[in-house]
């Protein structure tokens, strides 16, 4: 790989990069917030508020299917919460 930086998204690792460019800008920018992201779904696909809402609730339902796949091997200890 010429650039090994390239497809990492883990902000700790990437910020490392001699690259790494901290502003919220589409283009440029490693790190965007969530309205970027959203302006960017909006020029690309249309609709980006609508398409933001829909790969959030699926970003949550793998969360969840996760968590629920794993119950059953995760002790479940008085005082905490798995």
């Amino acid at each position: 790989l010429s650039n090994q930086f390239k497809h990492l998204c883990n902000r700790c690792v990437h910020a490392k990069s001699d690259e790494y460019d901290d502003d919220d800008e589409e283009e440029g920018g490693h790190m965007w917030s969530v309205e970027t992201l959203i302006k960017y779904l909006d020029k690309t696909h249309g609709d980006g508020e609508g398409k933001w809402r829909k790969i959030r609730q699926q970003m949550r339902n793998v969360a969840l299917y996760t968590v629920h796949a794993v119950q059953d091997l995760i002790d479940n200890r008085p005082g905490c919460f798995e």
